[in-house]
């Protein structure tokens, strides 16, 4: 089941109108139980899609600003994303297979990218952006990597 949510229809079973011009999107597939995701979306144009397969995975992401864009898979168990974009036109990928991953990003600034790729258990990724153009990219695959980026 796909869900398109935009300030109009706060949540709806089938898409509407996959070209809502400025107003926010959010569109989701989870594909197995017990996943769960929570957005915040405060401007124009932005934009989450994220699909979830497996159980107990989960996604937090609020979005402030004009033409940010988010793009997250979860395969597995017990991962989560946090993520905070507040500025315009900042992007971020997130992909976790596995199991307990941890990703958190934060975005303050225009233009920004971040691009996280985790395969395995319980890695944690932590990418801060404070500026303009900035871009991130982590990969992880194992067991326990840790990672921290800060860019300014």
């Amino acid at each position: 089941m796909a869900l398109l949510c935009t300030p109009a229809v706060p949540w709806a079973s089938e898409s509407p109108d996959l070209d809502p011009g400025n107003d926010p999107v959010v569109l989701a597939e989870p594909m197995s139980g017990y996943n769960s995701f929570v957005v915040t979306q405060d401007g124009i144009a932005n934009e989450l899609n994220a699909m979830q397969q497996g159980t107990h995975n989960s996604i937090e992401a609020r979005q402030w600003g004009a033409g940010n864009w988010l793009d997250l898979a979860q395969d597995g168990q017990m991962n989560h994303a946090a993520l905070l974009q507040d500025g315009d036109h900042n992007a971020i990928i997130v992909q976790q297979s596995g199991e307990r991953n941890d990703t958190a990003v934060t975005q303050y600034g225009v233009g920004n990218e971040a691009d996280l790729f985790q395969w395995g258990v319980g890695n944690t990724a932590m990418v801060e952006q404070y500026g303009n153009q900035l871009r991130a990219t982590v990969w992880q695959w194992g067991t326990g990597n840790n990672t921290r980026v800060v860019q300014q």
